[in-house]
Parts: C-alpha cells; structure tokens; sequence
C-alpha cells in the first residue's frame, strides 16, 4: 500500500468509527454497513466520475468500483427504483423558522422574531407557513414546532418563537436524516479542498479546539459556543434567504447552487 494511501486508510478508518458505533448501537451489522458502501460506490462513480458526453455503463463503473457487473446491475436497479434516496429536502418546520428569523415581515426593527397570530393578518403565522412549507397545514407545522417546545402561546393569543433552530427528537428519523445531510455535506467541503490547490477555489473550513480543558467549566463552554454559533448562523441566514428564489421568486439568475454555513461543537473526553 503506497503511503499515500495508507493515510488515507487510517483517515477512512477513522471518520467510519463514530459511525460504526452507531451502527452497532442500533443493532445493524456490518454486512448492512456493506451494502450500504457498494451503493454509494456505484453513485459516485455513475453520477460523479461520469465521462463527459457518454452515457454511464455497468463495464464502467464495474472497473472503476471493482465490483462485479452483475452486481453493479443490482444496485444500478435499486438506485433509479427510489429504494436509496440520497437527497433529503431541508425539513419543513426547519424553514418556517428559517423563514421567520429573517423574513422582515416577521422580525421587528432589531431582526428579533415577531410574536404572531395564528391566522387573520398578513404577517400571521399561518401566512409564514404557506410561504415556507408549501402545502403543509399551519396547524400541523404548530403542533410539530409545540411538541419540540420551539414555539408557545402568549397571553395575548399569539404564537411566540423560544428556539430560533429546529432540533429533532432524539432517535428519530428526521435525526437520521440530519446525520447523512450534514455529514456529506461536511465531507463535499473537505474533499473539496483536498482537490483543489488554488487558493481562490477553495470552500471555507475551520475549527477551534483546546484539549486540556478542565471538565469543570465544561457546561459553561457549551452555553458560550451554543449561544455563538447560533447567533452567527442567524447572521449568515439573513443574508442567504435574501436570495433564496424560493422564498423570493424575483431574484434573477441561473442555475441552482446549495450554499450555507454548518457548525457543529467539538467534545471529546481524552485520557
């Protein structure tokens, strides 16, 4: 194994374990992990490493993948029939609160989240839903933001936001899909880099870290780095929505790009 590519074994390796633990904590064994890794050899090499101009075929991305073609046959087949979804759509209450941190109809002169009434007026929550989740009833996105304890009732009847970020339950689905999002994102970025040498094309990536930090002032930290972060990603969506053609179908342009900013905290018990 050339050197190379022995670092970058252990680098695998290592980014696999966190993964591997939860795995094995959800009870799914390695022959799924597997077929899990063929599945998304087969995707990078037909949608990623595809030949401009021709058509993808199984003798293809069998010699890139060094999988057999009968296989690659099978797993083509479970691509297109759906069974794999490797896009998940930014979750619906997610974007009634993005939306109403920085649409200014629902913010106040110093950008902080309005109180709103359920329905009735123009800048009603019922108004915020319908312009940021499509055709999902108001009440149901109340309720979902109620059970999580990101919205409650005033004494004036209004609906008031308590949690500018949308943090599913712990364990569920919307949980899963929230790893595979931010991982691969995380991923994109840093391969990204590793890619491309010129300066000018490179995607921002830092972090900060200690590690000898006393495990006392451990909840204080967190306070610090959650109120941070937080009020830096409400800066930058700001910014992002104001050209979201989404929520503002007049923006002129072409094309579609993803772009955001993610952060996540650092904590890790060192012997």
């Amino acid at each position: 194994m050339q050197q190379n590519h022995s670092q970058l074994f252990q680098a695998v390796v290592r980014m696999l374990r966190p993964l591997a633990r939860l795995l094995l904590k959800r009870g799914l064994s390695y022959g799924v992990f597997s077929e899990a890794t063929k599945l998304a050899f087969v995707e990078a090499a037909l949608h990623d490493l595809a030949l401009p101009g021709k058509k993808p075929t199984a003798s293809r991305i069998s010699t890139l993948t060094g999988l057999s073609r009968k296989q690659v046959s099978w797993l083509l087949n479970l691509e297109t029939t759906g069974v794999v979804d490797a896009q998940h759509k930014l979750n619906r209450a997610a974007r009634v609160i993005g939306g109403w941190i920085s649409d200014r109809r629902f913010t106040d002169k110093n950008q902080q989240p309005l109180s709103l009434a359920f329905d009735g007026v123009a800048n009603s929550f019922s108004t915020l839903v319908r312009d940021y989740s499509g055709d999902i009833p108001p009440r149901t996105i109340a309720d979902e933001l109620t059970r999580l304890g990101a919205i409650a009732l005033t004494t004036q009847g209004e609906l008031q936001l308590l949690r500018a970020a949308y943090i599913p339950a712990a364990g569920s689905d919307e949980q899963i899909n929230f790893l595979a999002d931010d991982v691969a994102d995380l991923l994109n970025t840093i391969t990204h880099n590793i890619e491309h040498t010129d300066p000018q094309h490179k995607r921002f990536q830092r972090k900060v870290f200690y590690n000898n930090i006393p495990v006392e002032v451990m909840e204080e930290l967190r306070q610090y780095i959650a109120a941070q972060g937080q009020q830096c990603l409400e800066t930058i969506n700001r910014k992002l929505a104001h050209y979201d053609r989404d929520n503002h179908p007049a923006v002129r342009g072409t094309k579609r790009i993803k772009v955001g900013l993610a952060i996540h905290a650092i904590e890790e018990p060192l012997p």
